[in-house]
């Protein structure tokens, strides 16, 4: 409460009521700044505070480990958060997920012994030696999937996953950047498709409506896409566009579509008036009449632009790259990435859009490692493209009536609050994003992220950071995230699936 009035003239009495909370500022790329907040007394000298730290939300445990990951931050209103709500000794739980594959494959699997199995799956706690910690098995639905994990778990892990048992008994608070990368020379590429749990009618589980899946970035709701489509598991998009269906990748899946087939004028519709200045729908008709009888009239400043666009592409197939190259090659060539920062001038939005076009490479990075990779380029294209139509098809077609888990970025979770949260991707590089290490004040705004997607949790907070991860069509090695890797060992149960 801030008193503005005169203390000598009762008839000019005035007074501002401001509400904030420092450690959900989170929307620095778009002009807001903490300081509003932490200097605010600055500006309003007669201001007096007041402090609600009782929490209706979460339980104790979740609290405890929002409070750890905010102490990170030097710049803020310290403030000792309680609640009263009981805790269940299950509410945080760590996994390390052996790619970006596994990390949808537990959530899946947890949602199937939490609704469907919830009165007859076991789950133990085992004491581990470090004392602090303690790790959570969940046996799981189907007999022959515990045998087949079985086989997996007992194989020799790799120097990945030594190095992940290092980082979560590491005590380093520090923020320096070091490198961010690291390679790896064995990573298992999980096809969504080689495992399915039992047909479940998800439709009289309303306490899916209750789950969230957060994530810091739109791309990687890709991986997470195509694993709950695989297994039925119905979501929804929250302020968001399904994968295969947002702009930029619709237009690329296009500009690659043309290459693959000359004839296929729906591609040559989407992508042309996008690469080619001045181009609307009549001009659009010439152009293709033109490309189907060279001696159709067409003006020459056109007859160039075609000329040169068939070019870049003959060109493309000329250099015989891999299929991940291939695709980079042409939409720099044909000019989509300017076409892309043109229309999109705002950094963030840029980079977004960026990233969904770099994650349409990790669909192909199959393609260029394993099954096809001795096979030529086009036929390697189109064994691609067939996949992508397939998982379009399979996109979760549920009325809207159907209970849904909820899939988001953590900006948009702002506000919200779910009984279960799957928080994935901790890890260097995604949470603190890469960008954030280069800006001024960026990881404090990473770590306030963070907070505010554990304290979207009521009753269970689930922590998934991958030993590897296909990040822009790259097997990345993913370093433990440095804002949750402190504390894992103490206020988390690592789950043993």
């Amino acid at each position: 409460m801030i008193d503005l009035s005169d203390e000598n003239d009762l008839n000019t009495q005035r007074s501002l009521f401001v509400t904030g909370d420092d450690g959900q500022s989170i929307y620095g790329f778009r002009g807001s700044t903490v300081d509003l907040i932490l200097n605010f007394e600055e500006f309003y000298p007669k201001s007096r505070e007041i402090i609600l730290n009782q929490n209706y939300r979460s339980t104790k445990a979740i609290l405890d480990l929002a409070e750890k990951i905010l102490s990170l931050n030097p710049r803020q209103k310290f403030k000792e958060l309680f609640t009263d709500n009981p805790d269940t000794n299950l509410d945080v739980n760590y996994y390390i997920a052996r790619n970006h594959q596994d990390e949808g494959r537990y959530i899946v699997r947890h949602m199937y012994n939490y609704f469907v199995q919830k009165d007859t799956s076991r789950v133990s706690t085992i004491n581990t030696d470090l004392g602090k910690s303690n790790q959570v098995r969940i046996e799981s639905f189907d007999d022959e999937y515990v045998r087949e994990q079985a086989q997996i778990n007992n194989r020799p892990k790799s120097g990945i996953s030594n190095m992940f048992d290092t980082y979560l008994e590491t005590s380093t608070t520090s923020f320096s950047t070091g490198n961010l990368w690291q390679s790896s020379d064995r990573f298992n590429h999980y096809n969504p498709n080689s495992w399915n749990i039992p047909t479940v009618d998800w439709e009289k589980y309303t306490g899916l409506n209750s789950v969230a899946v957060l994530y810091r970035t739109h791309a990687q709701s890709q991986a997470l896409e195509a694993v709950f489509n695989s297994n039925q598991l119905p979501y929804r998009l929250v302020s968001g566009t399904r994968f295969l269906d947002r702009k930029e990748v619709k237009d690329v899946i296009s500009i690659l579509r043309f290459a693959f087939n000359s004839q296929d004028k729906l591609a040559i519709g989407r992508f042309l008036p996008l690469i080619l200045d001045g181009v609307g729908p009549k001009t659009l008709e010439k152009i293709i009449a033109f490309m189907e009888d060279s001696n159709y009239p067409l003006a020459p400043k056109y007859q160039d632009l075609v000329t040169k666009t068939l070019g870049s592409i003959s060109q493309a197939w000329l250099s015989d790259f891999p299929l991940i190259d291939f695709c980079k090659s042409l939409i720099e060539s044909l000019g989509y990435l300017a076409h892309l920062k043109k229309n999109y001038p705002v950094k963030e939005e840029y980079d977004s859009r960026l990233e969904n076009i770099q994650e349409l490479y990790s669909l192909m990075l199959p393609f260029d490692t394993e099954e096809s990779a001795g096979e030529p380029l086009y036929t390697k294209l189109g064994l691609f493209l067939e996949r992508v139509s397939l998982m379009s098809n399979m996109d979760n077609k549920q009325d809207d009536n159907t209970p849904k888990i909820n899939l988001m970025t953590l900006h948009q979770s702002k506000g919200l609050e779910f009984d279960i949260v799957f928080l994935v991707g901790i890890e260097d590089g995604l949470l603190p994003h890469q960008n954030s290490l280069y800006e001024p004040n960026g990881l404090e705004e990473e770590v306030r992220l963070a907070y505010v997607g554990v304290t979207r949790a009521k009753k269970q907070l689930h922590l998934i950071s991958a030993e590897s991860r296909v990040l822009f069509g790259q097997i990345k090695a993913m370093p433990v995230s440095r804002i949750f890797r402190p504390f894992l060992d103490r206020y988390s149960k690592r789950v043993i699936d």
